[in-house]
C-alpha cells in the first residue's frame, strides 16, 4: 500500500478482532420482541425448518465432494449420483432464467482456474459447516437434542478457517474483511440496526463504498504493455506476496488470462516475472543468499509447472 494510501483513514479502521463481535451486536437486530411474534407464525416456522432440511441434505452431498475433491477421500454417495450427474441438467433445473448456455467444456476451463478452485474449497466449506451448525439447531429443535455448545463453536471456528482461506484468496487479511464488513454496516445503520433501513437498503452506496476501500486495499502497479497479452491494462491491483517480505512484496496478474506479470515492492518498485525468475535460478544455482530468499519468495508463489520442466526443482539443486 503507497504511502498516500496509508495516510488515508479507513471508515472502520478501529474494528480488530477484539472488538468486531462489539460491532456485529450494534448493527443486528436486538430487539426479540418482534422476532419472537413472527416465529410464531407455525406455517412460517414450518417452511423454515423444511428448507433447513433441504440445506442439510445439500450440505451433505457438498462436503461429500469437498472431501472427494480437496482431500482424496472415496464416497459412495458420490459414486451413486456421479451415475446421473449431468451439466444438461443443471441448465435446465438451475439456470432456467439464461438466454443462453455456456459449452461443458467452457465451464469446466473456468472451473480449474487456480483462483477458482481455491475459492470453491473456501466456499464450498463454509457451506458444509452451515450445514452442520443448521442440522444442530434443526434436530434440537424437531427432535429435543441437546444442543452442543462445544460442537458449536467448533463449526464456527471451521467456518472461520474457511472465511481465511477465502480471504487469502482475495489478497486480504480477516481484519481487512471485519473492517470493510463494519464499515458497510456503519454506512446502513449511521445509529443502530432498524428494520426500516435493513429493509430499504441504499444498495449503490454501499457498493460505491465497498469498492472504494477494495480499491484502497491494494498497491495498484500502471501496466501499458503487458508481458502476457500486450495488451493496456492501465492501474492494477498488486496482491500481497508476502507481509513480511523485506523486499518484494506483492504481485500482479494479467486481467485477461490471470497470469503473474510481475513482482513489486511496497514502494511500487517492479520487475517483470520473467526477470525474476531468471535472477532467482541464477542466485539458487550460485548459493548467493542474499538474492536466494527474496526471490524464492516469487518462485513459491508464482512459479508455474512449465517452468519446473525447464530448469528443474530448485529446492534439490540447493540441496545437492
Amino acid at each position: 500500500m503507497s504511502n498516500e494510501q496509508d495516510q488515508k483513514q479507513h471508515p472502520a479502521a478501529d474494528v480488530n478482532a477484539s472488538n468486531y463481535v462489539q460491532n456485529v451486536l450494534r448493527t443486528g437486530s436486538g430487539d426479540m420482541e418482534p422476532i419472537l411474534a413472527r416465529l410464531r407464525d407455525e406455517q412460517l416456522a414450518a417452511v423454515l425448518f423444511e428448507a433447513m432440511a433441504e440445506v442439510v441434505q445439500a450440505a451433505e452431498v457438498i462436503d461429500a465432494c469437498k472431501k472427494n475433491i480437496f482431500y482424496g477421500k472415496p464416497s459412495e454417495l458420490l459414486d451413486q449420483r456421479k451415475e446421473y450427474a449431468e451439466f444438461d441438467n443443471l441448465r435446465s433445473e438451475l439456470d432456467y432464467r439464461k438466454e443462453y448456455y455456456d459449452s461443458t467444456a467452457t465451464i469446466m476451463a473456468r472451473l480449474l482456474e487456480p483462483k477458482v478452485i481455491r475459492m470453491t474449497h473456501a466456499a464450498v466449506g463454509m457451506a458444509t459447516e452451515a450445514g452442520e451448525l443448521i442440522d444442530m439447531l434443526r434436530t434440537h429443535v424437531m427432535y429435543g437434542e441437546r444442543f452442543d455448545d462445544v460442537n458449536a463453536g467448533e463449526e464456527i471456528g471451521d467456518s472461520l478457517w474457511y472465511a481465511g482461506l477465502g480471504s487469502d484468496v482475495l489478497g486480504l487479511t480477516i481484519e481487512d474483511i471485519m473492517q470493510t464488513n463494519i464499515a458497510k454496516l456503519r454506512k446502513r445503520f449511521p445509529v443502530k440496526f432498524t428494520e426500516d433501513a435493513a429493509i430499504n437498503r441504499d444498495t449503490d452506496a454501499e457498493r460505491e463504498l465497498l469498492e472504494e476501500l477494495h480499491e484502497d486495499s491494494f498497491l495498484h502497479l500502471n501496466i501499458k504493455c503487458c508481458s502476457r497479452c500486450g495488451e493496456n491494462h492501465g492501474d492494477v491491483p498488486a496482491l500481497p506476496l508476502d507481509r513480511t517480505s523485506d523486499e518484494w512484496s506483492h504481485y500482479a496478474l494479467c486481467p485477461t488470462n490471470g497470469q503473474p506479470i510481475m513482482i513489486a515492492t511496497a514502494e511500487g518498485d517492479y520487475v517483470l516475472l520473467e526477470d525474476a525468475l531468471e535472477k532467482a535460478f541464477e542466485a539458487i544455482c550460485s548459493g548467493d543468499g542474499s538474492d536466494m530468499k527474496a526471490y524464492l519468495r516469487v518462485l513459491m508463489v508464482a512459479m508455474r509447472p512449465a517452468w519446473f520442466d525447464e530448469h528443474g526443482d530448485p529446492v534439490a539443486m540447493e540441496d545437492k
